[in-house]
């Protein structure tokens, strides 16, 4: 994985008033319904949703869209959800605004499930999968969104990756993520979307 700002506190104050930004120009941002609907029943298929009641968090989630489609179609399983929204922008509206790389104190092993497509803007990702893996209940999931947009590509230098910056400063290699995920959660689910292919949504997931 490749950081912009190279993994350096001396460069969280940067970082975080350039996410405020990115949020600024992205904050009314939508994905399909229809993608939450696949990949909750895509999870669902492997029994990890068998509670009647269950939370979870969207975290970067920008407004409550996620939110929202997390706790319709999870109602539509039977379940009742308690979803929250994070993000980090004084302005947004979500239901707690605070750094997802430094989640509060009394979020330990609070929740069943965690969803976030924003790897891309973690300050340290593998300090950052660290820190969500805390607030994850035992036997609970961590499901990650990621684009082709955000991904190395062999024969490229960093530099010519156009969605490697100031504001998707987080550049992910696959493999890596996976040998990292497998190492430190029990339960995990990665959905990748390739940009270069087509526009549906593709999926590569482990369960452990």
């Amino acid at each position: 994985m490749k950081s912009f700002f190279k993994n350096n506190k001396k460069n969280y104050q940067e970082y975080l008033k350039t996410q405020e930004y990115h949020w600024s120009v992205k904050n009314s941002k939508i994905r399909n319904k229809f993608e939450y609907h696949a990949i909750i029943n895509h999870i669902d298929d492997a029994n990890i949703f068998n509670k009647k009641k269950i939370n979870g968090l969207c975290l970067g989630a920008r407004n409550n869209y996620e939110r929202d489609c997390f706790v319709y179609y999870l109602n539509e399983l039977g379940i009742t959800a308690d979803v929250l929204s994070v993000d980090l922008s004084e302005k947004a509206n979500v239901d707690i605004k605070c750094d997802f790389n430094n989640l509060p104190q009394n979020f330990a092993n609070k929740y069943n499930f965690i969803y976030s497509n924003c790897l891309d803007h973690t300050f340290d990702l593998k300090e950052t999968l660290k820190e969500w893996k805390r607030v994850v209940v035992d036997g609970g999931i961590l499901i990650l969104g990621v684009s082709s947009q955000n991904t190395e590509k062999e024969g490229l230098d960093v530099d010519q990756h156009s969605h490697f910056d100031k504001q998707n400063c987080t550049l992910i290699n696959i493999k890596e993520l996976e040998t990292f995920l497998k190492k430190e959660f029990k339960s995990f689910s990665v959905f990748y979307k390739n940009h270069e292919k087509t526009r549906s949504l593709g999926y590569d997931r482990e369960f452990m």
